[in-house]
Parts: structure tokens; sequence; C-alpha cells
């Protein structure tokens, strides 16, 4: 400890003023020595830019940093953190920065001009960041901060490609109402979920990857943004969405207020997650690469699926269509609850190994040609027959209550299933 304490008083002493021209170790400015405050980000720089081992971080060492990595353990409840960056300014020649971690309430970048990446995420009470002279910043993660910014413009930083503000999934303390990327033509990846952003302006055509979830966004433009592949606005307030993106292959605007969705310039578009919003209607006629879909909680009575033949998964829960017409071989899971379903057909199917249809008004149901089936929810339907003999693998029988059921066919060890089925009085078991 008392070593240690020599140490920080080396690094102690005053800044000296800026001089024009580069430092030399002999020279006056050259052998000053930097203050630095903060215990832990002094022995880090100390560790190891301190070349001579005087135990202090002259201005000429400072300047031949081009690299720190200093982030702190606070996330995971540690005692190693900094609370102070004083100190950073000194290495004009920094390319790389990682704070990330740590216990800032403030960063001021704007000496380390030649700056090319900055990490201060998690430090959740940095408020104030200055990052108004790195015009060579060319990515920057400050998220899971508190930052004070209700309008960021980040003109001054044109060479930006990589951007992540807002939340971590857990936290976020931001105010960033309004962000303007509309001098950032190179941005390639926005990561701005749980920012509380209202509004966002964009002029991005390198954009591929986008994350806006859990903001507070009605309207956005995607018109100059054709190289996306990645987008996610799921839990907005937005109305509308026109995507003209040929190469995007994955969406999740699920929990908006969509009326409408036009998809049909997207005909990469893997998965589609675009569930409780209010749409009436969904054209996937131009979009036969799908594997993933889920529309539930809509007001959509035609759901035409006869082209997504390589689909794997399906929840079209709570909407209103009558019939459903299935044609993906490929297709392992299917949730189809609390619709009006009179008619559900399994004709090529085979590898379907999980069923939800609870909730409808189906009469009958075929699972013969359902082998690799392991799961059935059908409770709650007008169901008189149930035959599950020809699916060996079914584990999961859940058809409670269901008063309407008569007979109920199964093969010889397929009794198990019973166990957790109250059949009515009247209802036959039948094995074959």
């Amino acid at each position: 400890m008392l070593a240690f304490t020599g140490l920080m008083s080396a690094c102690s002493k005053d800044d000296p003023v800026p001089q024009d021209g580069p430092l030399t170790p002999d020279s006056p400015e050259g052998r000053e020595a930097v203050t630095i405050p903060d215990e832990f980000l002094c022995s880090y720089l100390l560790k190891y830019f301190d070349l001579d081992r005087n135990g202090e971080l002259s201005r000429y060492e400072a300047s031949l940093v081009v690299r720190i990595d200093c982030p702190g353990n606070i996330v995971f409840g540690g005692k190693d953190y900094m609370c102070d960056a004083t100190g950073i300014e000194a290495c004009t020649n920094l390319h790389y920065l990682n704070l990330s971690g740590n216990d800032l309430t403030k960063l001021d970048v704007s000496n380390n001009k030649l700056l090319d990446t900055l990490d201060c995420s998690m430090n959740y009470n940095l408020k104030s960041l200055d990052i108004s002279q790195n015009k060579n910043l060319l990515q920057l993660h400050c998220y899971a901060c508190s930052l004070e910014i209700e309008r960021w413009d980040l003109s001054a930083n044109p060479e930006l490609k990589d951007l992540r503000i807002g939340g971590d999934g857990f936290y976020s303390f931001s105010t960033i109402s309004v962000l303007d990327c509309s001098n950032n033509h190179k941005l390639e990846s926005l990561m701005a979920g749980q920012s509380q952003m209202s509004e966002l302006y964009l002029d991005c055509p390198e954009l591929n990857l986008v994350d806006l979830e859990l903001n507070n966004l009605s309207s956005l433009d995607f018109s100059n943004c054709t190289k996306l592949t990645t987008l996610n606005i799921a839990q907005n307030k937005i109305t509308h969405l026109d995507l003209q993106c040929p190469d995007l292959d994955l969406l999740r605007c699920e929990s908006n207020n969509l009326t409408a969705l036009d998809v049909s310039n997207c005909p990469k578009l893997n998965v589609l997650y675009c569930n409780d919003n209010q749409l009436q209607e969904l054209d996937l006629t131009n979009n036969k690469e799908i594997e993933y879909l889920h529309v539930s909680n809509n007001k959509i009575q035609n759901l035409d699926l006869t082209n997504l033949t390589i689909l794997h998964e399906l929840d079209c829960s709570n909407i209103e269509i009558t019939n459903l017409h299935l044609n993906s071989p490929e297709l392992t899971q299917l949730i189809c609850t609390n619709c009006n379903l009179q008619k559900l057909e399994f004709l090529n199917v085979p590898n379907l190994s999980a069923i939800e249809c609870q909730n409808n008004n189906l009469q009958s149901l075929d699972l013969s040609n359902l082998p690799a089936l392991y799961l059935l929810k059908c409770y709650e339907n007008q169901l008189e027959t149930i035959d599950v003999s020809n699916n060996p693998e079914l584990r999961g029988f859940f058809c409670n209550p269901m008063e309407s059921l008569k007979t109920i066919y199964l093969n010889e060890g397929q009794d198990q299933l019973l166990r957790a089925f109250e059949k009515p009085e009247a209802a036959e078991v039948v094995y074959k």
C-alpha cells in the first residue's frame, strides 16, 4: 500500500501548458509529469507506459500511447474501476480508448483528435460526453450510460461507422430524444435500443444493421438505406413501414401501431416478426425465403402461406383467419391459438413436431401424416374424435377441457398420454 501511495504522489504534478512542436524525452515539456488523480487509471498507465520506470507518466511517454484498454468491473460488483479520466487528454496520439464498466460521470476526449475507437459503455452515471473534436471517430459505444443530451447531432463525426447508444437490456438512463445521423454517410451499424428516442434522422446509404427497439419513434424513413440486412424497430409507435431493402434478412417490427406493412421489395427476408400490430393484410408473395414468421395479434383475415416452402416456425395466434393451408415441408413449430379456425390440414409438413391450436372451432384434426409430432395442444375446440396412434414421438398431449370428445385413438405404447388427460365420461379409448 505504501508503494502505491508513492506512485500516486509522482502522478500528481500540475500539467504544463502545451508547447508547439513534437515532444522529446529530454525536453522540459517532455519530462513534465501528467496529472492522474484516479488511482485505478494511474496504476494502469504506469504499468504499461512508464518507460523509464521512475514512477510517473511524462508528457513524452503519454504522447507515445496509441491504445488504452482499461475497463472496470463495477458492473459485476467489483472494486477495480475509475471515477475520473483526467490524464487521458495528455495522450494526444491515442487511437483506441476502452473505459467501459467504470464509474465516470463525465468524459472529455476533445484533445484526443486521432481517436478512432471509443468505448465508454456501462458507465451508468456518465452524463457528459464531449466528442465534438473527434472527426476521425469510427466506432462509438456509449450504451448503458446516463447521457443528458436531448438532441444529439453527430455531424462532427463524419467517419463514424459503428454507433451503439441506449440500454444494454437492463439499464437505460439516457435522455436522447432526437438523434441526427443525417451527415454520417458512412454509418454501417446503429444500435440505439432503450434510448427514449422520439425522432431519428438518417441519410446513411451504407447502413446494414439497425436496432431501435424500445423507443418512442412514430415514423422512420429508410428510403436511402438500401443495404439494410438487419432491422429491429420492435416496441415503438410506428404506424407505417415501407422498405426498399433487397438484402434485408431479418425484420422485427412487433409491438407497434402498424396498419400497413410492405415487404414486397425484400425478397431475401428470412425472419419476420410483425406480431402485436393493427395489420389487416400481409402480402408475402415475394418473400419465398422466410423461415420464421410471427404475425399473431393482428386483424388479418386471410393469410396466404403457400409460397413459403421453407418455413420453419409459424405463430399466427389471435388473428381472424378461418382456414390455414400449409405447404412447408420444413415446418417444425405451429402456433395458431385463439383464431376462428374451422379447418386445419397437415398435408406436406412431415417435420412438424409442435402444434398449439387450442381455442378454435376445429371439428376434425388429421394427425396421421405427422410422424415427428412431439407436442400437441388442442383443447377448447369442437373435436369429437382425436387419433394420435400414428404419432409415436408424442410426449406432450394437452387436450383438457374437451367436452365434445367421444373417441380417442391410441396405439399400445401410448398409455402414458392419458395420465394428464381428463377425458369426458362418455369418451372411449380405442387402441389400434
